[in-house]
């Protein structure tokens, strides 16, 4: 140990870098893990030391040092900037894989931190940092491909935060249309150009068609993690003309997914122009459980196949309810809604 705390004093470390307090226990976590590979041959005994530094102390870095920072646990975690919009995304920091890859292009560095695949979904969270400012919500103009899912359709939504000067973290969740037993993916992503897309943005920028072309280009693979489904078949409440069923529900560590199916028989075919539904979720504990954005839907006017994911159920839960609630599109102007007799499910 003196011999280590040495090769601290001997290193040379900006002093306008500003520690914060952390606790012993992540103090002895990080230490333990760099005691460990103190040996590997491939890392710098000076780069080891800093690592101990830094971590232990949870140091927060100034602007000018971008790109180390993100290498921090609490900075590098993109999922955490994301748990207000939904606390689903708190459990996936856990359960993602590193990716840890680096694209730099026109003055823009993109990096793909972490990825996680449930055989439900994909979720990849990055960070981007430029030279200039990109506005409050810039997107790739490439979408990511998965070579196992080629001809599966999929939706996906996409959050960007920025969260210092230049520098901003995204998360782009692919919901897949149905589960497959396909225990390893291969992902693509593509991205010839950044833009931004609040374009009422752009003006107080002073940067008109902002848009950088660039060249950044991903390939990772993931493996999936461990997925439960229970098929349905007789599961259903009605309620004025409306039918909906409870087909599957499929639990995976980061999250539930309920596919359900509703139809609408000829008398509301008749008077209204289009149903639509939404879910209320809870559990026998009372937990209210939020759809993640970019839910799959299937539907004509009045028969739709819904793809509903949550965050994970409440592992001491026993059962959940879900209350559907109907909007009857009479005119462009009057709708009318009601709510069913909720599906009541035990879980396992």
């Amino acid at each position: 140990m003196k011999k280590l705390y040495k090769q601290f004093n001997d290193l040379k470390i900006d002093e306008d870098i500003q520690a914060m307090p952390v606790s012993e226990l992540e103090k002895a976590r990080v230490k333990k893990n760099v005691m460990k590979r103190k040996n590997k041959k491939h890392l710098s005994r000076n780069i080891a030391v800093a690592a101990v530094i830094f971590a232990a102390s949870t140091i927060s870095l100034s602007a000018a040092y971008p790109s180390f920072a993100f290498q921090l646990p609490l900075i590098g975690n993109v999922f955490s900037y994301f748990t207000e919009q939904n606390k689903a995304f708190e459990k996936y920091n856990a359960y993602s894989t590193d990716i840890g890859k680096t694209k730099e292009s026109n003055g823009i560095s993109v990096t793909i931190t972490k990825a996680v695949y449930d055989r439900e979904s994909i979720a990849i969270a990055y960070l981007i940092e430029s030279e200039k400012n990109l506005g409050g919500f810039p997107t790739f103009s490439g979408q990511p491909t998965v070579a196992e899912y080629k001809n599966l359709h999929h939706s996906s939504s996409v959050g960007v935060k920025k969260i210092s000067k230049n520098q901003y973290a995204g998360l782009y969740v692919i919901n897949l249309k149905d589960s497959m037993p396909i225990d390893k993916i291969n992902v693509n992503w593509d991205v010839d150009a950044i833009q931004n897309l609040h374009n009422n943005e752009i003006s107080t920028l002073g940067i008109p068609n902002l848009k950088v072309p660039g060249d950044w280009s991903f390939d990772f693979s993931l493996h999936a993690l461990e997925t439960d489904s229970i098929l349905f078949s007789d599961i259903s409440t009605q309620k004025k003309g409306v039918e909906v069923k409870l087909n599957k529900i499929t639990t995976t560590p980061i999250s539930s997914v309920l596919y359900l199916s509703h139809y609408a028989d000829q008398a509301i075919r008749k008077n209204s122009e289009h149903v639509g539904l939404t879910y209320l979720i809870t559990d026998n504990l009372g937990n209210k459980y939020k759809e993640i954005p970019a839910g799959i839907t299937d539907f004509d006017a009045y028969s739709r196949d819904s793809r509903i994911a949550t965050e994970a159920f409440d592992k001491e839960a026993t059962s959940i309810t879900i209350t559907p609630e109907v909007r009857l599109s009479i005119s462009p102007d009057k709708i009318k809604t009601f709510k069913m007799k909720p599906i009541k499910v035990q879980l396992p």
